[in-house]
């Protein structure tokens, strides 16, 4: 549920998370950083109705590098490394660099817990240095997108209802409460747990699941025409439009799924599968233009042809990997994990870097500038021989 009464929320719009700044060894100048950082996160929580007290608090708005974190924790140590750092030496920290692969990009994700989160925002040019909290919600934030009308931002929590917002922050509203079983005519026997969200300009519409009822659901932009595709799903998590084939896959626990965009109240045992890997799948993306799918699974970022012909290891080394989404345009790709936001290439030649530490991360989606045309294919399902690629991961601006 979005923060107060159902169907409002709070929009933070150009709140700016701290920068990443440089420290020296000196308390004075760790308890100097300390007051920015405070005094920082009191003008972005001020909005939300708290401020935090401790630094503990502050850490899904702090931004720097290792040394910077320890530096500004030396007063209390830090409350994710076992006996904190006790005002040990530091050296400075140095802001990693932006990433050079784009000359332009959005990316929303989703961060947080059932009692507090966050959709975020980060621009091209503030990458590994600031993003902003476009909404806070007492129900868990999953599935976002942004519209390609650029302003229009959506969103499924928790909670079973699907928001949308404008891009600034404003206007938030819930369109749909899918629990509702009089709105789409759910069987009200579950807890509704919302996750994985997409759209397609070609139908109108989102598509998105819940783990609880283990239903694919779709719904106009407005909330209107909601409607079940697909039950019985096992522990649904992520989805994806092929907006060139008009599939929309699915993954749910070990396998990922895919129907046509016209089907519904299909069972799961009517639907195609595309692959069943031996380990849980959590989120998917789709280079609609090239023909590959991307998923998340097994602490690894995987890809395969929409022809199921080649699986390759785009990104290891991805502990608790969540989601991911792909630019097919602009050569990016972004995934999630236990650390934060991550920032690589479609094939995984370029070492991914990242952008955003967090530890509560969850749904990614990178805006993409053109739509392909739709020009339905098959679908086959035979699974080939996995083929893996080595990659590095750089960690160093947190957020």
């Amino acid at each position: 549920m979005v923060r107060g009464a159902k169907g409002a929320a709070v929009g933070a719009a150009g709140l700016v998370a701290v920068a990443i700044f440089a420290v020296s060894t000196s308390s004075s100048a760790a308890g100097a950083a300390s007051d920015l950082l405070k005094a920082s996160a009191s003008t972005l929580y001020g909005a939300f109705g708290g401020e935090p007290t401790d630094l503990a608090s502050l850490y899904r708005i702090e931004a720097g590098c290792e040394e910077s974190r320890r530096a500004l924790q030396s007063k209390q140590g830090a409350p994710w490394q076992k006996g904190g750092v006790g005002g040990a030496e530091m050296t400075a920290a140095v802001a990693t660099a932006a990433p050079t692969l784009t000359e332009y990009w959005t990316v929303l994700w989703t961060e947080g817990t059932s009692e507090l989160s966050y959709v975020w925002v980060m621009d091209h040019q503030d990458a590994g240095i600031s993003a902003y909290v476009l909404v806070d919600t007492t129900g868990k934030a999953q599935g976002v997108t942004l519209a390609s009308n650029d302003t229009t931002v959506n969103f499924v929590a928790e909670n079973g209802a699907v928001y949308k917002a404008d891009i600034s922050g404003f206007d938030v509203t819930e369109i749909l409460d899918y629990c509702d079983s009089s709105n789409i005519g759910t069987d009200g026997s579950s807890d509704c747990a919302g996750m994985g969200l997409d759209y397609w300009d070609y139908t109108g519409q989102l598509y998105f699941v819940d783990a609880n009822l283990g239903y694919l659901m779709a719904c106009d932009y407005d909330g209107g025409s909601a409607e079940i595709l697909v039950k019985g799903i096992p522990d649904p998590y992520g989805v994806a439009v092929d907006k060139k084939t008009g599939l929309v896959i699915f993954t749910g626990e070990g396998a990922i799924y895919a129907v046509h965009y016209e089907s519904t109240d299909l069972t799961i045992t009517e639907v195609t599968t595309f692959l069943s890997p031996s380990y849980y799948v959590t989120g998917v993306a789709m280079d609609s233009e090239n023909g590959y799918v991307y998923w998340t699974g097994d602490d690894k970022v995987y890809r395969d042809t929409i022809s199921n012909t080649q699986i390759e290891t785009v990104y290891g080394d991805v502990p608790g990997a969540k989601s991911v989404s792909v630019d097919w345009e602009q050569d990016l790709l972004f995934y999630t994990d236990d650390y934060g936001v991550h920032l690589g290439n479609l094939d995984g030649s370029s070492d991914a870097e990242t952008i955003a530490y967090l530890y509560n991360t969850t749904f990614v989606y990178i805006h993409y500038e053109t739509t392909p045309t739709p020009a339905p294919t098959s679908l086959p399902t035979s699974e080939p021989e996995r083929k893996s690629k080595s990659s590095t991961r750089l960690q160093c601006a947190r957020i």
